[in-house]
């Protein structure tokens, strides 16, 4: 049991009615219980009411300074107003476990996109060398010994303390963490200090969130500018001068800045050339080869180079990335039985469509293309017919269909794609609205010969629709679909 005030130390507390021992603290109304402290975020996740939850148990409610529900809580309600109510529930969370953060290596890798697979690739890479770590990402929650399955990029500041609480007593030592612009803005990462940090580049996501592109930028940039976030005054730096906020951040940055990129970088290949195998590059002395595709993963794995270096201390340290496997869902070639090729992609961005389209294109060559897009409900709409650009521009056909559509009608949502497909030839686009469908359409489309792409869904496993969660793979339906054209071709 903890005191209030020792929970909170360090954060600046404006008004209280009352300090107790406290036994748990959650954000998690099925977790409030007798004894616990509810903590009002500022999250659109995180809707429910302070006075909802002191009659659901909760003995103390934090607010930030400012919040109208201050003055409707009961005249019982014990309270603690904080200037910051997000970095007082980090701090908090810190505390509950231990503090155990400052107690191992961080790595944070944040950007647009290629986040992900920097940091499996950093974190496999250390796995390799003999190093106990764990990745942090959107792809998984993944410990030395144990294993969750991802609920978001970043997780809230209890779950993530836990779990770094988990990686040291499993004998971890270094934590590679995905880091979101959302969790940036909402705290979640405040009072952790990197020793290595990481920037990919700078896209087209979360502008609605944010409130605007500008906003979008300054999330990201906190990571390099305040000193918060560095364990030290040379804390590394790496940032990739290919991309214009890239070049930016290396003159603002406070670390110590190391740039990597194809042209005028501090860590560029002597030579790097891809195929239907996987990435060669030259780097300094090192002769790399990785089963990743195309050029969007080469600038990943120099990402990933310069952080491994880094932190192994070693100019032959990028030597470990050879023995990285595949990534799930990013670029994933299918097994298929047929003569197409069909690959998994987590492409969500007009951005990363347009990347992972290059990449099939170099190395597939004059092969038909054909891809499958969709766009998220309740989110950005004004990426949508950017999304469609993209898809339609780098697909020989290009099919419209459902992605996660929300509360929203999922035939609007590719109406409103349709409209960034204007202008292309009837015969490159279609309108296919079932997921399902459309996989079997883009997969018979491409036979003999073709190569498919199911972009957005990457190891997703559900649909999110109207509130429900219905299963879907985009993994297991084409497989499904492979077998059957397979039986079927069989039994001609």
């Amino acid at each position: 049991m903890l005191p209030l005030g020792e929970l909170l130390d360090g954060t600046p507390i404006l008004r209280s009615s009352s300090q107790s021992d406290l036994a748990s603290i959650t954000v998690d109304f099925a977790r409030l219980a007798t004894g616990s402290v509810f903590f009002k975020l500022r999250s659109p996740q995180f809707r429910r009411s302070a006075a909802e939850s002191i009659r659901r148990g909760a003995e103390y409610v934090v607010l930030q300074d400012g919040d109208r529900e201050e003055r409707a809580l009961p005249l019982s309600a014990r309270y603690v107003i904080v200037d910051d109510v997000n970095q007082a529930f980090a701090r908090a969370s810190a505390k509950l476990f231990g503090n155990v953060h400052r107690r191992l290596t961080l790595i944070g890798v944040t950007g647009t996109k290629g986040k992900t697979t920097v940091c499996h690739l950093i974190a496999a890479a250390l796995r390799d060398s003999g190093i106990r770590a764990a990745v942090i990402s959107s792809l998984a929650w993944r410990l030395p010994d144990s294993e969750h399955p991802a609920m978001n990029t970043t997780p809230i500041p209890l779950f993530l303390h836990r779990l770094l609480a988990d990686l040291y007593a499993q004998g971890g030592t270094h934590a590679v963490l995905e880091i979101s612009s959302i969790g940036i803005a909402e705290e979640r990462v405040f009072g952790l200090q990197f020793d290595a940090l990481a920037f990919t580049n700078l896209g087209t996501d979360h502008f609605e969130y944010h409130g605007g592109r500008d906003a979008y930028i300054a999330a990201k940039r906190r990571l390099f500018t305040e000193p918060v976030f560095h364990r030290t005054s040379s804390t590394l730096c790496a940032v990739n001068a290919d991309d214009a906020v890239g070049r930016e951040l290396a003159e603002s940055s406070r670390g110590r800045v190391v740039t990597f990129g194809f042209h005028d970088a501090d860590v560029t290949p002597q030579s790097c050339s891809f195929d239907t195998t996987g990435i060669s590059m030259r780097l300094n002395s090192c002769e790399l080869r990785s089963p990743l595709l195309g050029r969007h993963n080469a600038s990943n794995v120099l990402a990933a180079a310069v952080v491994v270096r880094d932190v192994l201390h070693s100019k032959d340290a990028p030597l470990h990335l050879q023995n990285v496997g595949p990534i799930p869902g990013r670029l994933e070639k299918l097994s298929s039985p047929l003569d197409v090729d069909v690959f998994v992609d987590y492409a969500h961005t007009p951005e990363s469509v347009e990347a992972a389209l290059s990449a099939l294109r170099e190395i597939g060559g004059s092969r038909k293309l054909i891809s499958v897009i969709g766009c998220s409900g309740n989110s950005d709409k004004a990426k949508r017919p950017l999304i469609a650009r993209a898809a339609t521009a780098g697909s020989d056909v290009c099919i419209f269909t459902s992605d996660n559509p929300g509360f929203e009608n999922p035939a609007s949502i590719v109406m409103d794609m349709l409209k960034g497909a204007a202008g292309a030839a009837p015969n490159r686009v279609k309108a296919i609205v079932d997921r399902h469908a459309a996989i079997a359409a883009a997969i018979r489309e491409a036979m003999p010969g073709g190569v498919v792409i199911l972009m957005g869904k990457g190891v997703e496993r559900f649909q999110l629709i109207q509130g429900q969660k219905i299963a879907h793979s985009d993994h297991d339906v084409a497989m499904d679909v492979l077998r059957q054209l397979a039986a079927e071709c069989g039994g001609g």
